[in-house]
């Protein structure tokens, strides 16, 4: 074969896109684990606050500004983020599975 000839990637370029591959798993991997650790957070705070007067004032930090509230209108605004985070782990859980299989056809 001749230089001339285009046969395809060379073993480097498939070698770069299968890091990038592992790399793009591994920063998906580590966005699920911040984000789950959020979940735990957030039903943290969310069994604590039920077991408090509704009546009572908390303060919440939105947008980076904190907030005086009373619980009873906090506790529907920390579950409903809850929701959003965990249905956010769950697509990023099953993106991660594509992008592995990806990775194993890539093999």
């Amino acid at each position: 074969k001749g230089e001339g000839e285009a046969k395809g990637p060379s073993k480097d370029e498939i070698f770069a896109a299968f890091q990038g591959m592992q790399q793009q798993c591994s920063q998906i991997g580590d966005k699920i684990n911040e984000l789950s650790m959020d979940v735990d957070e957030h039903r943290l705070v969310e069994d604590t606050l039920k077991k408090v007067d509704g009546e009572r004032r908390c303060f919440r930090k939105i947008g980076g500004v904190l907030v005086e509230r009373k619980v009873k209108e906090v506790i529907p605004a920390i579950a409903d983020n809850k929701a959003q985070i965990t249905k956010m782990v769950e697509q990023l859980t099953a993106q991660l599975e594509s992008k592995k299989t990806a990775m194993k056809e890539f093999q």
